[in-house]
Parts: structure tokens; sequence; C-alpha cells
């Protein structure tokens, strides 16, 4: 983005500088109107309705990502209802930005009068079902994360039961060594024992 941007200003100062020994000021002025519309389109271009579509089916695409790596993780097992709302919500903003994309091919036939307010519209509904899809992406990357904790934290309660049956099961030739080597690997990963 900002290397385009550079380009344009290097160009457009080339330009002027190039043509400052031809006494018309007309030539600076075409070069000042050509770097003029090539900065507003690249500002205004993300605006745009088709820019937006494009941005809510990549939101979508990686929800839907999210999602597989959810079920790969097996979360259905463990929260059925909540993964089958998010695969409902996700089909529904599918749903609807098909439907955006439907509204824009039609924007074609729509009057120049009604043209301006209806590519209005498509862009603010498009903007309101991403953060619609940035939600349901958050939800299901916290309960995917949640998962996670939970599974860690079973592993840990089993590493640390297995442990403490070692240590209870008999004699151990010196038990101060074992301690000394326990509290050795706790300080070294720097986590608390449980």
């Amino acid at each position: 983005m900002r290397e385009d941007l550079f380009q344009i200003f290097s160009f457009t100062a080339a330009t002027v500088i190039s043509l400052s020994n031809i006494h018309s000021h007309v030539v600076d002025y075409l070069a000042l109107i050509i770097a003029f519309g090539f900065l507003a389109r690249y500002f205004l271009a993300p605006l745009f309705p088709g820019a937006r579509i494009r941005v809510l089916q990549k939101a979508l695409e990686e929800a839907e990502s999210i999602l597989r790596l959810a079920l790969s993780e097996s979360l259905r097992d463990r929260l059925p209802h909540f993964v089958l709302q998010v695969e409902l919500d996700l089909l529904y903003a599918k749903r609807f930005a098909s439907g955006l994309q439907s509204d824009l091919l039609r924007a074609k036939k729509v009057s120049w009068k009604e043209w301006l307010a209806f590519l209005r519209g498509i862009s603010l509904k498009a903007v309101r079902c991403q953060w619609q899809v940035k939600e349901l992406q958050i939800a299901l990357s916290l309960a995917l994360e949640a998962e996670r904790q939970r599974r860690y934290n079973e592993s840990i309660r089993d590493k640390q039961a297995a442990i403490s049956s070692l240590i209870s099961m008999g004699p151990i030739s010196d038990q101060r060594t074992a301690i000394q080597a326990t509290g050795r690997t706790s300080t070294r990963t720097g986590y608390p024992p449980m």
C-alpha cells in the first residue's frame, strides 16, 4: 500500500520536474490532476461495495477455517449446541453475502438517481455483516481456547497424579534428590507446581 503511494508521488514529482522547463502551467496542472485522480481512487476504492463484499467473503473464509480447526479438535463433542449455532450463523452470513452480491449485480439495472443510495446501502449491509462474522470468529476462537485450556489442565492433573502415585508407591533411595529434582523442574519452567 505504501509502495504504491510512494510510486505515485515519485511519478508525479518526476513528471512535474521534467516538464517544468516548459513555460506552460497546463502540464503542471495536468500532472496534479492525474496524481489526485490516482490518490482518490487509491483511498476510495476500499469504500466501494465490491471491495466491501470481498472483505466480507475473506472474513467468512477465516471463520470457516477457525470452525474447521475447532471441529478437528473435537469441540463438537464438548459443546454440540454451540458448534451447531455457529455453523447456522455462518450459513446465514454466507447467504446474506450471496444476496449482497446479487444486489450488486442488480445495481447495474438501477437508474442513476437510485444508484448511489443503492450502492451505499449494499456497503453498509456488508460492513454490518462483516462485524457479525468477526464477532462469530471471536466467540469461536474463545471457545476453542477454553477447550484447549481445559485439556491442558486435565493433562496437568493426570501428570501430577502419576507423579504422586510414583512417589507414594514405594521406597525411593533418596527422597531428597527426588524432591529437589521436582523443585528444579518447576523453577526451570517458571510455572508454579499445581
